[in-house]
């Protein structure tokens, strides 16, 4: 009885493991890589000036000034994609975590498009010839979260995060719609790629 019993549990063991690996399978976790895959993102480039590695997830060159990242887009002709994010954001560190970790998407976040990360929470306070009273809000703006809060309600009526947006050089219209917390690998996956195909199909 005892050795049935251990062949039905080995058997049980092989169709639990084969489930999580039937294809089409919705993705909630990211795979298991290496340590060197999900430490730091992999890059053919330099740290561009401007970008801020130290303060980035995983080490992705990313920018925390859309001006300047926007300048390097278009040296490098890349889409970019607006990264509304807080430091406080419990749901941003999931997607994080639970997607960017994947070696496929940062792949693509390091080399395929700008990533420009805006902190809507930062209160670094701004230098007083930039500080300003919003438009849409009527109150003012002194510091540098709340300058990039009110620049994501400007061009997108929106105030949460995570906000995930891919854009042109010209244009802040979305290419390919926004996202916002799904942690989907494959559907980011998708997005992403979705969004960059646009970008190159109009250049």
């Amino acid at each position: 009885m005892r050795v049935i019993a251990r062949v039905w549990l080995v058997l049980l063991s092989i169709i639990m493991l084969s489930a999580c690996t039937i294809p089409g399978r919705p993705i909630t976790k990211p795979e298991i890589f290496s340590e060197e895959d999900i430490v730091r993102a992999p890059s053919t480039d330099s740290i561009p000036e401007g970008a801020d590695p130290e303060h980035c997830p995983f080490g992705l060159n990313c920018f925390h000034d859309f001006e300047t990242g926007l300048a390097y887009a278009k040296k490098v002709n890349k889409p970019i994609m607006l990264d509304f994010t807080g430091w406080g954001c419990v749901n941003c560190r999931k997607m994080e975590e639970l997607v960017w970790s994947d070696h496929r998407i940062l792949d693509i976040l390091q080399n395929e498009l700008v990533l420009i990360s805006l902190y809507v929470d930062d209160r670094t306070a701004l230098p007083p010839l930039e500080q300003f009273t919003s438009e849409i809000t009527g109150m003012r703006v002194q510091t540098i979260g709340k300058k990039w809060s009110n620049f994501q309600v400007e061009h997108y009526q929106a105030n949460s995060q995570p906000y995930y947006v891919i854009i042109g050089h010209d244009k802040m219209e979305p290419i390919n719609g926004v996202y916002n917390y799904s942690p989907d690998v494959k559907a980011y996956f998708i997005w992403l790629k979705e969004g960059i195909w646009q970008f190159e199909k109009e250049q």
